[in-house]
């Protein structure tokens, strides 16, 4: 019997594994770099205040705006996509972990009202806020 890829796509065990392999790989996620968990850190307190400018957070880890955004980028990152995943965690954490209210969760995240925030709890999560506080 031949092994050519013929043979191995009528394998129904080799297919699976193939399948699983690929869905393993989609949900890790890889390892944030210690320059990234600073720039997090310093993003979350920001939140509040409403937008969160690159150029303020790239004077306060002591670069310049073309640095963070070329580092954030050699990870595969964007500041946006990096702000809206530091807002996506906290809220996870505020509703469930926490306890507090969407109006507050919205608040503290730096969104204009509870609407805006829902909208984009929605898109993150799939489910309303009150639904992942289980309500």
């Amino acid at each position: 019997m031949e092994r050519g890829s013929g043979a191995k796509d009528r394998n129904p065990f080799g297919l699976l594994l193939r399948e699983v392999a690929k869905a393993i790989r989609k949900e890790i996620r890889p390892l944030r770099s210690e320059f990234r968990q600073k720039v997090e850190q310093y993003v979350e307190p920001l939140l509040a205040s409403g937008a969160v400018r690159i150029d303020e957070v790239a004077r306060a880890l002591g670069c310049s705006r073309q640095t963070l955004y070329r580092r954030l980028k050699a990870e595969g990152a964007t500041f946006a996509g990096l702000v809206d995943g530091v807002r996506r965690r906290l809220a996870l954490r505020l509703l469930r972990d926490e306890g507090v209210s969407v109006k507050e969760a919205a608040w503290r995240l730096g969104f204009s009202d509870p609407a805006a925030f829902s909208r984009a709890f929605k898109r993150w999560t799939g489910e309303s806020p009150s639904a992942a506080r289980g309500a």
